[in-house]
């Protein structure tokens, strides 16, 4: 397990520097953060549901997303305008 978060990280980091390399564009620190602390809720979310209440996979991954996105919306990793083009683009 250790070395699937080694090898991932360096894919990040190296995806990072190559994207910098040739677009001069550097991603939003604070938006990562976000991401991240979203994605830990999220991360104890799911464990809780899966050991208290053993929801089926389609109820535990629906409950996943929407902890995530709230989370997001609260940290304000997302804003209104943000969700409408994601709507808009989807239809």
């Amino acid at each position: 397990a250790w070395v699937t978060i080694y090898s991932e990280s360096f894919i990040a980091i190296a995806g990072i520097y190559l994207i910098y390399k040739y677009t001069k564009f550097f991603p939003n620190i604070k938006i990562i953060i976000k991401s991240l602390i979203a994605s830990a809720f999220m991360a104890l979310g799911l464990y809780l549901f899966n050991n208290s209440l053993g929801l089926n996979l389609y109820l535990t991954l629906s409950a996943g997303v929407l902890i995530y996105f709230i989370s997001l919306y609260l940290l304000k990793g997302l804003n209104k305008e943000d969700i409408l083009n994601l709507l808009n683009k989807s239809a």
